[in-house]
Order: C-alpha cells, then sequence, then structure tokens
C-alpha cells in the first residue's frame, strides 16, 4: 500500500502498525506514516501501488522469498510476524526468537510492552545468544570466569554465587582495558622501534662477531605467533616478549665482545716530548711546555704519540679511547720497543710510528695500513673509539664504542707483539687541547663530559 507521503507497506503490516488488525479492537491514537512520522487523515483509503505490486510479484516468481520455500537464499531471512507475504528481515528479536521486518521492528520500538525486548542485528542463528544449559537469554558476564551467562546460571546453575555484571556494563568496562592496553602498546612499539634503531649497527656486525670468534651465531628465542583473531592485550605480550628477547641477544653479544676487555695503560717513557701524560697514566694530550728531560730523549718519534705500557702477542684483546669532540687525533697499534724490551728488533728510533690505525681529522677519517691510506666513511661523529685485536685470527677491527658499530677491519700478520699507540695530535691555538681518554673500567674512569678531561 501507499501512503499520501509516498512511502509503501504491505497491508497486513500497517493495519498492525495502526492496530487495525483486529476487527474487536477499536483504534487507538491518530494513523501516521512509520518512515516519516507525519500524520495522516483518519478517513484515509489506503491505495494499492500497482507498479510496486507488479515488481514484487515478478521478484516473486524469479526467486521465491517465503521462509518456507526450501529454494529460499540462505542470505536472505525474512520477517517471522508478517502475515501472508513476508518482508525481508532487518532485526531479530532474541525475546520472541523472531526476526523482523522494519514496521515490526518499529513496533517494537512503540509499544510499551515490547521495549523491554533484545534486539539484536538480524541473524539466522538466534540459539547461539543463548544459554546452552537453560535456554535462556545470555544477559550477564561472569567475572570469574570471563564468560557470558543467563540469569538462571547465576541463580541456580554452574556459575552461581559468582559475581557478575550485565553484558552493557562489561563491554564498557573492556573498552576502557582496551583504550588503556592500546596505549601502553604503542608506547612498548615506540620503545621497540627505537631500540631496534640503537641496536642496529650491532646486529649487522653479529657475522664479522662469529667470524672473528667473539661467540657462535645469534639466534632469538622463538616466540609463538598471535593470529588476527586474538585480542590486543594479547598481541601486546608477544611485542613485550619480543623486546625482552631482543635486550637479551643485546646484552649477550655485548658481554661477548667486553669479555675481551683489557685495562691498558699509558707508558710516559714512550711519549713524544711534547705530549703530557696523566698521572694515573690513563689520559694524554698537547703540552705546550716541554721539559728539557724530555728534549734529550734519544728515541723520539715522528709521530706526536704515546705507546701503552701492555703488549699482546697472543689471544683477542680489546679497548676503547675517548676522543669526544676533538678535531684532530690518530688511535692504532704500533710495532717496537723501548730499549732492553723483548722485540728490541723493531727498535730503530722511531718506535712509536703506527702501522695500522684510524685518524680523524675536521670531521674526516682515514684508515691505514702499511703506509696505505684511504678514506672512511663514518655515519655520526665518533665520540669513543674501541679498538679489538685477534693475534691468532690476525685481524684488527675499529668499532663505534657508543654503538658498537664496526668502522673497518683489517687483516694483519703479525710479525711481533702489538702495543696499542694514542695521537693526541698538536694542538693549534687551543683548538685541539682535550686528551685522549681510556676507559678503564676498574677504576671507574669513563669520563662523562669534555670538561672532565681536559
Amino acid at each position: 500500500m501507499r501512503l499520501p507521503c509516498g512511502h509503501n507497506f504491505c497491508q497486513t503490516c500497517i493495519q498492525v502498525v495502526w492496530n487495525m488488525d483486529n476487527p474487536k479492537t477499536s483504534r487507538e491514537g491518530p494513523l501516521f506514516c512509520p518512515e516519516c512520522q507525519i500524520l495522516l487523515p483518519p478517513d484515509l483509503e489506503l491505495e494499492i501501488n500497482s507498479d510496486l505490486q507488479r515488481k514484487v510479484q515478478d521478484a516473486f516468481a524469479r526467486a521465491p522469498l517465503l521462509k518456507e520455500s526450501s529454494q529460499m537464499s540462505p542470505s536472505i531471512i525474512m520477517c517471522d510476524q508478517c502475515i501472508g507475504k513476508t518482508e525481508v528481515a532487518v532485526k531479530s528479536c532474541l525475546t520472541c526468537d523472531a526476526s523482523l521486518c522494519s514496521a515490526h521492528t518499529l513496533l517494537h520500538q512503540q509499544r510499551e510492552a515490547l521495549r523491554g525486548h533484545s534486539i539484536i542485528e538480524v541473524t539466522e542463528d538466534l540459539i547461539s545468544f543463548k544459554c546452552k544449559e537453560h535456554g535462556e537469554e545470555l544477559k550477564l558476564f561472569c567475572q570469574e570466569d570471563q564468560i557470558a551467562v543467563c540469569c538462571l546460571c547465576i541463580a541456580v546453575g554452574s556459575h552461581k554465587n559468582h559475581q557478575a555484571v550485565t553484558l552493557q556494563e562489561a563491554c564498557t568496562e573492556f573498552k576502557k582495558v582496551l583504550e588503556t592496553n592500546k596505549s601502553l602498546l604503542l608506547q612498548r612499539k615506540h620503545l621497540a622501534k627505537s631500540a631496534l634503531q640503537d641496536l642496529e649497527p650491532l646486529f649487522s656486525e653479529v657475522s664479522h662477531f662469529k667470524k672473528h670468534g667473539l661467540g657462535s651465531q645469534v639466534e632469538l628465542p622463538l616466540v609463538s605467533v598471535i593470529e588476527q583473531e586474538y585480542s590486543t592485550l594479547d598481541k601486546m605480550k608477544t611485542v613485550e616478549q619480543l623486546v625482552d628477547n631482543l635486550d637479551e641477544v643485546v646484552l649477550q653479544n655485548t658481554q661477548r665482545l667486553w669479555s675481551s676487555l683489557r685495562a691498558i695503560s699509558l707508558d710516559p717513557e714512550t711519549a713524544h716530548p711534547e705530549l703530557d701524560v696523566s698521572a694515573d697514566r690513563l689520559e694524554v694530550h698537547w703540552s705546550k711546555k716541554p721539559t728539557p728531560e724530555r728534549k734529550q730523549k734519544t728515541n723520539i718519534s715522528s709521530q706526536y704519540s704515546v705507546r701503552a705500557k701492555e703488549r699482546f702477542s697472543s689471544g683477542s684483546h680489546y679497548w676503547e679511547v675517548a676522543v669526544w669532540k676533538k678535531p684532530f687525533w690518530l688511535i692504532g697499534l704500533s710495532y717496537g720497543s723501548a730499549a732492553g724490551d723483548q722485540d728490541s728488533e723493531h727498535c730503530n728510533g722511531d718506535f712509536n710510528n703506527a702501522f695500522c690505525y684510524i685518524y680523524h681529522g675536521n670531521g674526516k677519517y682515514l684508515i691505514c695500513q702499511d703506509s696505505n691510506e684511504k678514506p672512511l666513511a663514518v655515519r655520526k661523529t665518533i665520540q669513543k673509539l674501541g679498538v679489538l685485536v685477534d693475534i691468532q685470527k690476525g685481524n684488527v677491527s675499529f668499532y663505534d664504542g657508543d654503538t658498537l658499530a664496526l668502522l673497518h677491519s683489517f687483516c694483519v700478520e703479525f710479525s711481533s707483539p702489538v702495543y696499542p699507540i694514542f695521537n693526541p695530535c698538536i694542538d693549534i691555538n687551543g683548538q685541539n687541547s682535550q686528551p685522549l681518554a681510556i676507559v678503564h673500567l676498574r677504576n671507574k674512569n669513563i669520563p662523562q663530559s669534555p670538561s672532565q678531561v681536559v
């Protein structure tokens, strides 16, 4: 039927809405359109929409939509309240165990006796919304067992005496938890991303560590993968576990490298006359006023260097030097010895000359082996240099001591014991007066800022 406002309804359904379905019952209230709510004249005569009727008949002829028909499409649910030619359902009522068309859904919303019914999205599987034990509607949520239950479950069933709330209250609480977990997950994701960015250089050198005998290949512990249907909380726990595993692996590899850490010290007797070595023999810097005793040294290197007291002829050894923002410095290895040492065959009056080193000059870096010098690309300014010497493997490697990123590695045939060599370089107009400072963990001598080592 077509109403004067232009909306169309089946005759049976509109009569139900207007309380005209029972001839013995007097109609209550004025006539109105269920769609636009416009008031209609009381003596309204319903008109048949011939065009719509013909289209409906054609549709029924092509594909019957009656619910009783075995050929009904499973994707279409028909209204259980319509009489005669049924309409497509748009909602389902759990209380009535019925599917409702738009007109009958509106009837549930308007009639006082029907307003308490539970209306949900249209579904064929109404039984899944019912308690399997009692057949009642699932209206409550058991907080102890974290499951939806019916009223009988709480009153006399298996959830008796359990704490319960309505499903609406439980949904509100779960939304709050999810929002909190989402915030925590985003924080953990940010921390994990920052950690990965900081630790990428370390993992890029895992193969290098293995090659030089610093440990076996790194393997992350297995973590069960959380599929999409799992909750946000489970996904957050997985991310946290991955971050913890990452931290554990990084710690293991860092310990492997630092297991070769050596507490070395400077030998003032090998220092160039115009260098000053600190009393604790851990720092060296350019001196403006060399003493007469230094000027009288016979073995004066052509480099402004000082050697470490320790020499290495076997094993693996690692040490670190704080260079801060010195514009010029040179750190490497040298052969030779002072007079009277066991490797005196290398004593040629220039025993502090480095045969393998890394040099920094005004932001540019060079690496050199046996006078073969070439530029070195460095991503960021080095403030702490790490040096690894493996005598058996025949390798010398330079690292960024802050990130453990490998800067360069040499293959060396060691012909005799080697000494760490330190060259703070000449100071001009006070621009390069900062010292080179050996990181000495045993004595906790780890300078925190350049002002502490000037």
